[in-house]
């Protein structure tokens, strides 16, 4: 297991989090392949880590990044902080909630704005041509 980046030669730190892999702050994995990086802080190229070490280190990866509350995802990229610092970036396809929320997220809001209740703003716009406060909100 190294310790230094392969590039710049300079530390890249050490976490307490993955115990099966604990070098680095910022991980990269792809589950699907079976990758794994060390994101080095310094010069931010991606060290790729031992074949022998991965497996057992891309499981707990993929079990913290399901468990953060607050990430950020893209098309096939994810990221996710972990309370004690550790950066998980998470390569390949989206998790199902997330994907929902990019295909169906705008359908969503407008639900919900339409079944929220308004206030006052209802009673102002009915008028005899629209008798329903619904089309009244539509404009």
């Amino acid at each position: 297991m190294y310790k230094t980046c392969l590039f710049c030669n300079r530390s890249l730190r050490s976490n307490e989090v993955v115990e099966a892999f604990p070098v680095g702050r910022r991980l990269a994995f792809d589950s699907a392949k079976g990758r794994l990086w060390v994101v080095c802080r310094h010069c931010q190229r991606w060290n790729l880590t031992p074949l022998e070490e991965r497996w057992e280190a891309i499981e707990t990866c993929e079990k913290l990044f399901r468990r953060t509350r607050v990430r950020t995802s893209s098309d096939n990229i994810g990221l996710a902080r972990h309370p004690e610092g550790l950066e998980l970036v998470r390569i390949g396809e989206p998790l199902r909630p997330e994907f929902a929320a990019w295909r169906y997220g705008d359908q969503f809001g407008r639900r919900r704005r339409r079944q929220r209740p308004s206030t006052c703003g209802e009673r102002w716009h009915r008028s005899p041509v629209s008798p329903t406060p619904t089309a009244a909100r539509e404009f």
